[in-house]
């Protein structure tokens, strides 16, 4: 492993970020939320209707607001401690 491996890189694309961000929100959205979503109403004999996806859909935005925020701020704190070593 050489010193030229472990530097970060010059220049981070925001859309390729968000990107990645939307692709992860969906996923998570799927998972956490349309699954136990579907469960409950299995279980209650009573369906959600077109209203489940509105509620994932929210969810998919709202942590891919969260991810995105998150990792901008991360690599935002990557590129400082870079410029002190």
């Amino acid at each position: 492993m050489r010193q030229r491996d472990l530097l970060l890189p010059a220049h981070h694309s925001s859309l390729k970020l968000l990107g990645a961000c939307g692709v992860c929100a969906i996923c998570a959205a799927l998972l956490y939320v349309w699954m136990p979503l579907l469960l409950v109403t299995i279980a209650v004999s009573r369906p959600i209707g077109p209203r489940i996806w509105l509620i994932v859909l929210g969810a998919a935005v709202l942590i891919g607001s969260v991810l995105y925020a998150f990792a901008s701020r991360q690599m935002e704190r990557y590129r400082e401690y870079a410029a002190e070593i």
